[in-house]
C-alpha cells in the first residue's frame, strides 16, 4: 500500500511540474507573395514565300445548295462549328424567317442566300474595336456568332463567325480562311451541272468583293475541319498576341528574294521599302514581314503557333522563315509542323514558339 501511494505521488508531481513548464515561443516567418504582372514586348516574323495569283473566276447565276451535291472533301464545312453555330433559338430563328420571307424560286439558289448573308452584316452589323487580353485560350476573347448578332457589332474575325454560321445553316460550306493579311470567308459554290465541279470563292469585309481581275491572291491558309483556325493558336497559357503591322515585297526571281532574305536576317535595320507595291506577277515570290505585340505575366513561358501560308503547294507555301524578338523578349523555335486531314484538301503549316524574358536564368 505505502508503496502504491509513493509511486502515485511521485507521477503526481512529475505532473505537475509538466504543467508548469513554459513552452518554447514559436519562431512565425512572414512570406511576401511575388506578385506577377503583364509586360508587353514585340517581335518581327519574317517569311520567305513561294506562290502564285489564283484563276479569279466569275461568280455563276445559280448554285446548288443541297448537301448531297457536295464533294466529300467540302461536305465537312456545312456542320456548325464551336463559334460558328447558328442553332441558338434567337440566332435560328431570325435565319429561319429570313429564309421563308424570300421567294421560293430564290431560296433555293445558294447565290442569293450568299449575297443576302453579306449584305445583312454589312449594313446591320457595326464596326467594334476589340484589344485583345490575355487569355488561356485563343478563341474565347472573341464574340460567338451568336453574340455578334444579339448585340449587332464585331469585329473582323466575328464578322466571319457570323456569316460562317449563317452559311452553313442554309447549307452552304463555308470557313474562315486569312486573306491579304485579315481574316476573310470562303464559301463553296456548287453550280449546275454543266458549269462546274465547284469552287471556293472569298470573300473580306474590309477589302469588299474581289474585283474583275483575271487572277487574285489566295488565301494564305484554310482549317481542314469544320472548326476554326486562328491567325496565332494556344490553350493552357495565359496571353495574347496581335498584328501590329504586315509588309510585303514581291520578286519574279528566287536569287533576288534569297538576297533580301539573308539581308533581313543578318541586319536588325529596317530594309522594307516604303513604297506600295501596284502589281503583283502570276508567279512569285515574296518577302513578308508581320510584327506582333505579345503580352504575358513575367516568369511565364507561354507556347503558341503561328499559322504559316501553306495550304496548296501549287499555289502558295512558306520556304523559310526567321523570328527576330525585341531586347528584352527570347523566343525558342526549332521547325514547323505539318497538320493534315484527308480527304480534305490542303494542310496547315504551324511554327511554335515559346517565349522567354532575357533577364531569366
Amino acid at each position: 500500500m505505502k508503496k502504491t501511494i509513493l509511486i502515485f505521488a511521485t507521477l503526481f508531481f512529475a505532473t505537475i511540474n509538466i504543467l508548469a513548464q513554459t513552452p518554447e515561443p514559436t519562431s512565425v516567418v512572414s512570406v511576401t507573395p511575388v506578385t506577377q504582372k503583364n509586360e508587353t514586348y514585340k517581335f518581327k516574323l519574317f517569311l520567305l514565300i513561294k506562290g502564285a495569283m489564283k484563276k479569279n473566276l466569275t461568280m455563276p447565276g445559280f448554285a446548288y445548295r443541297k448537301i448531297k451535291s457536295y464533294p466529300l472533301k467540302v461536305k465537312e464545312f456545312v456542320y456548325p462549328g464551336k463559334y460558328s453555330d447558328a442553332r441558338g433559338k434567337a440566332l435560328a430563328d431570325w435565319t429561319d424567317k429570313m429564309l421563308a420571307d424570300i421567294p421560293v424560286k430564290k431560296r433555293n439558289n445558294g447565290i442569293y442566300l450568299v449575297r443576302a448573308v453579306f449584305e445583312y452584316i454589312e449594313t446591320s452589323i457595326s464596326d467594334r474595336e476589340y484589344a485583345p487580353e490575355p487569355l488561356p485560350d485563343a478563341h474565347s476573347g472573341y464574340f460567338t456568332a451568336a453574340q455578334v448578332f444579339e448585340n449587332k457589332t464585331g469585329n473582323m474575325l466575328e464578322k466571319c463567325r457570323l456569316a460562317v454560321a449563317m452559311l452553313r445553316r442554309f447549307t452552304i460550306p463555308a470557313r474562315i480562311v486569312s486573306w491579304k493579311g485579315d481574316y476573310a470567308v470562303e464559301f463553296f459554290i456548287k453550280p449546275l451541272d454543266n458549269q462546274g465541279k465547284g469552287v471556293w470563292h472569298t470573300k473580306a469585309f474590309t477589302k469588299g468583293e474581289i474585283g474583275e481581275e483575271k487572277y487574285t491572291m489566295p488565301s494564305d491558309w484554310h482549317p481542314v475541319s469544320s472548326g476554326e483556325l486562328l491567325d496565332a493558336e494556344w490553350k493552357g497559357n495565359t496571353i495574347s498576341i496581335r498584328k501590329i503591322r504586315e509588309r510585303e515585297i514581291f520578286y519574279t526571281k528566287k536569287e533576288e528574294v534569297l538576297a533580301m532574305y539573308t539581308s533581313v536576317t543578318l541586319t536588325a535595320g529596317d530594309v522594307f521599302e516604303t513604297t506600295a507595291i501596284t502589281t503583283t506577277p502570276k508567279e512569285f515570290y515574296s518577302l513578308r514581314e508581320v510584327e506582333y505585340e505579345v503580352v504575358f505575366k513575367t516568369g511565364d513561358h507561354p507556347k503558341i503557333r503561328l499559322t504559316l501560308p501553306f495550304n496548296n503547294v501549287e499555289e502558295l507555301r512558306t520556304a523559310k522563315f526567321f523570328v527576330r524578338p525585341e531586347a528584352g523578349l527570347k523566343v525558342k523555335y526549332k521547325r514547323a509542323v505539318v497538320e493534315a486531314k484527308p480527304p480534305q484538301e490542303g494542310m496547315i503549316y504551324a511554327l511554335p514558339l515559346e517565349f522567354f524574358v532575357e533577364t531569366e536564368k
